[in-house]
């Protein structure tokens, strides 16, 4: 594996992220996980990352905002902040859910894709699974979470996820990704739970 830390820190990184509280609250355990670092994991779908953050993500972001692509080396605190936030939370509606829930969709599409993470909710609530979060999902946010909590909503999202990584684990090439995996959905439990 071959792996270089970035030049930027974690505060950089958060200092970039706008006034959004829970965005900022939440950017922490992502950077936690994802690392510090530029890295290319052999076997790992996504490919070479930095700070979490794909090459193709990057690729997007800066043609979203008519930059010039560049290395993933060369990416900014504020474009790492700017890409999860334009690419998983604002997509996924984070801002308008309560912040456990808007860690379990966050952290899920980050590592899931943010149509797995949406299906996950969708199946919970019982409402159509279209992959929209769109207004009857979150009004069933809403309900869901009047009767039962945002938290038991996270965990059941993330009791899917770790279905699901069980799932793609089990005989491929993934399998040696699945402790990391699980230790992770495992720590996310215990951050939306504190």
């Amino acid at each position: 594996m071959s792996s270089t830390k970035v030049s930027f820190s974690q505060s950089d990184v958060i200092a970039a992220a706008g006034l959004d509280p829970n965005f900022r609250a939440a950017l922490p355990f992502i950077l936690d996980h994802e690392g510090m670092v530029l890295e290319n994991v052999p076997g790992d779908p996504g490919g070479a990352t930095c700070c979490g953050i794909t090459h193709f993500d990057y690729d997007a972001y800066r043609h979203q905002h008519g930059l010039a692509l560049h290395s993933l080396g060369q990416i900014t605190p504020a474009e790492v902040a700017g890409c999860y936030r334009e690419h998983y939370w604002q997509p996924l509606q984070c801002g308008k859910v309560p912040f456990p829930v808007a860690m379990a969709l966050f952290d899920s599409g980050v590592l899931c894709g943010n149509l797995r993470a949406i299906h996950w909710l969708q199946i919970e609530l019982g409402v159509t699974v279209d992959g929209v979060p769109g207004q009857n999902t979150l009004a069933a946010v809403g309900v869901y979470v009047q009767k039962h909590g945002a938290s038991l909503l996270a965990t059941k999202i993330l009791d899917q996820r770790e279905q699901f990584h069980r799932n793609i684990a089990s005989g491929t090439g993934l399998s040696k990704f699945l402790k990391g995996w699980l230790q992770r959905v495992k720590d996310l439990k215990a951050f939306i739970t504190q």
